[in-house]
C-alpha cells in the first residue's frame, strides 16, 4: 500500500506491507507499537516475533518501521510476516529520531487515527506488552492503577 503524508508541503510516500485497511476501523485499538529497525536487524526482528510480539494483548498493534530505502532489501520478509512499515526517512543510526518523527506522523493521522496511543521503541528491546496495555488502560480510567 501507498500513502502519502497530507501535512507536509513535500510529496513524502510511505509504504506499508500491513495489513492496514482493516487495523483503520478499529475502534477498540489501544496502541500501536513502532519498533524502529533497519534492514540488516533481521535477527532482532525474528527474535520480537517469536518471543514478546507472540504475547501482544487484544488492542495492541506492532509494526516495524523501516527506512523506504530498506524495501528492496527486506521484500521477502514482509510479505512473509506482514508487520513492516517504510517511511520516508534515512535508514542510518545517524537519523533515528527522523524515523521516530516519520512513524508518528504516519500512524497518528493516516494509518491509526483511531489508537488512543502511539507509541516507539527500538529493535533491541524486549517489551512486556501486556503490563503496558494495563498500564494504558489505567491512564484511560478503564482499570485500576497496578501497585
Amino acid at each position: 500500500l501507498k500513502w502519502s503524508n497530507s501535512t507536509e508541503a513535500s510529496s513524502t510516500m510511505h509504504y506499508s506491507t500491513a495489513n492496514t485497511s482493516s487495523n483503520m476501523s478499529i475502534p477498540s485499538l489501544l496502541a500501536v507499537v513502532g519498533i524502529i529497525t533497519h534492514a540488516a536487524s533481521r535477527l532482532h526482528r525474528h527474535e520480537a516475533r517469536r518471543s514478546w510480539m507472540r504475547e501482544a494483548p487484544a488492542g495492541v498493534l506492532v509494526r516495524f518501521v523501516l527506512g523506504e530505502s530498506s524495501m528492496a532489501k527486506t521484500t521477502a520478509e514482509a510479505a512473509k510476516y506482514n508487520d513492516m512499515l517504510y517511511v520516508a526517512a534515512p535508514e542510518d543510526n545517524n537519523h533515528l529520531a527522523d524515523k521516530s518523527v516519520a512513524w508518528l506522523r504516519l500512524a497518528s493521522i493516516e494509518m491509526y487515527p483511531t489508537a488512543r496511543y502511539i507509541l516507539v521503541a527500538d529493535d533491541d528491546a524486549f517489551l512486556q506488552l501486556t503490563p503496558i496495555a494495563a498500564d494504558l488502560r489505567a491512564l484511560l480510567g478503564l482499570l485500576p492503577v497496578r501497585t
